[in-house]
């Protein structure tokens, strides 16, 4: 549902981050991410598999993170490099930040999980984006679901009537003139004090 994910965030004129594991990318879903950068949308890196990368030293972790951007660089016409990572599972130590660090991204994890691949249910997820979403989050969505797909048609408006800006992971983040450090763990925007 990868596609429809995409162009739904571009009916609405929104962007997302799109944390890719390598694996998933084959002749189907490599146009994909062409159409990912296309759009505006950033590409993120989820891994070479879904193994918890707590279990790899931090060498393990860069190594596995270098293959991985270098895959999605591949797909890519004139190349990408991604800023930007989330562990598998949300799982994150110390091998995994600096390992992160040394492959030049930034660790994201969540500030509202929706569990959408849990309750795979369009009112339940609502209910989560309502009661949780605050400005500067960054929601984590699953895009293979359907009913993760249907909520989008109530999320989206919905956040946009509240006055939030759905942009990427690394717009949210840089919005405070900050730059992105890579290996540093972001779980939302930060503010100044």
């Amino acid at each position: 549902l990868t596609a429809p994910v995409i162009e739904k965030l571009n009916e609405y004129h929104v962007k997302g981050t799109f944390f890719v594991l390598s694996p998933a990318i084959n002749d189907i879903t490599e146009p994909m991410l062409q159409m990912m950068v296309d759009g505006g949308h950033e590409i993120g890196v989820h891994g070479l598999d879904h193994t918890l990368m707590t279990k790899f030293t931090q060498q393990e972790n860069a190594w596995r993170l270098t293959k991985a951007c270098e895959r999605i660089s591949e797909c890519i016409e004139g190349g990408y490099q991604p800023r930007v990572m989330r562990p598998p599972g949300g799982s994150c130590n110390g091998y995994v930040m600096r390992g992160a660090g040394d492959a030049g991204l930034a660790v994201i994890i969540w500030s509202v999980d929706t569990l959408d691949w849990y309750t795979q249910n369009v009112e339940m997820i609502m209910d989560v984006v309502k009661k949780e979403t605050k400005d500067g989050a960054i929601i984590l969505c699953h895009d293979h679901h359907q009913p993760t797909l249907d909520a989008l048609d109530e999320m989206i408006p919905w956040l946009l009537a509240q006055g939030y800006d759905l942009v990427t992971v690394s717009e949210l983040l840089e919005s405070t003139g900050k730059p992105i450090e890579p290996g540093k763990v972001y779980w939302q925007r930060e503010w100044d004090d």
